[in-house]
C-alpha cells in the first residue's frame, strides 16, 4: 500500500491540481502572452506524463506496465488534456482549444522522450559489453 501511494499519489495529486486550476474562472487572472501560454500548458502536461510514466514503471508485478510505461504515459496525458479541454467549455471565463491540446501533448511527448533516453543512457552505461 506504501508503494502505491509513493508511486501514484504524485499522479493523482498533479492530475487533481490540474483539475482545480482549471476549475477556477479566468476573469481574475492577467491573461499571458500566447506562446507563454502554449509553454504553460507543455509544462503543465509534461509533469503530468513524468508522474504517469513513474506510476506505470514502478507498478508491482506488472512487467506489461514497465515495458510499456512510455507509451502508456503520453497516452495517458493526452486523454487527460482531452477531458480538460472538455471540462473548461464548462467553466465560466474558459474556452476549449485544439492548440492547448497540441500543446499538452508536446509536453507529453518531449518530457517523457528525454525520459527514456536518459533511463537508456543510465542503462547503457551500466551494462557491461
Amino acid at each position: 500500500m506504501k508503494k502505491a501511494l509513493l508511486y501514484q499519489g504524485p499522479l493523482i495529486a498533479w492530475a487533481g491540481a490540474i483539475f482545480v486550476l482549471s476549475s477556477l474562472p479566468q476573469v481574475s487572472r492577467v491573461p499571458l502572452p500566447y506562446h507563454l501560454d502554449k509553454l504553460a500548458h507543455a509544462v503543465v502536461y509534461g509533469v503530468l506524463a513524468i508522474t504517469a510514466h513513474r506510476a506505470f514503471f514502478r507498478q508491482a508485478g506488472s512487467s506489461w506496465l514497465r515495458q510499456h510505461a512510455a507509451i502508456l504515459a503520453v497516452v495517458f496525458a493526452l486523454v487527460y488534456g482531452v477531458t480538460d479541454e472538455f471540462h473548461q467549455q464548462f467553466v465560466p471565463g474558459r474556452v476549449s482549444s485544439l492548440l492547448d491540446l497540441v500543446a499538452d501533448a508536446a509536453g507529453a511527448v518531449i518530457t517523457v522522450s528525454i525520459l527514456e533516453w536518459r533511463m537508456q543512457k543510465r542503462t547503457s552505461v551500466t551494462t557491461p559489453n
